[in-house]
């Protein structure tokens, strides 16, 4: 979806269906996905989408916001990692 560090622009991200949208739907401040959710479970790259996320966490990435369908912490959990939540 977004390009950044460990994240390469894909081809496939013309296809998307979060063009044009807010990142806020993507990174909710409220913990709210389901704006976000219904946007990926209509688009035609989500497994692609997915894949590269999959790929940057590999790298090393930071693992925020909805990628592909999916919330960081589901990511986490398909992948088998958990990062230490900080104590506020």
């Amino acid at each position: 979806m977004f390009s950044g560090p460990g994240r390469e622009t894909m081809a496939w991200q013309d296809d998307r269906a979060c063009a044009g949208v807010s990142l806020e739907a993507f990174f909710p401040r409220n913990g709210n996905w389901q704006r976000s959710r219904k946007i990926c479970r209509s688009c035609p790259v989500r497994a692609e989408c997915l894949d590269a996320e999959l790929r940057a966490m590999a790298g090393g990435a930071a693992t925020e916001g909805m990628f592909g369908g999916l919330t960081p912490q589901q990511r986490e959990l398909l992948v088998g990692t958990r990062r230490p939540r900080s104590v506020a």
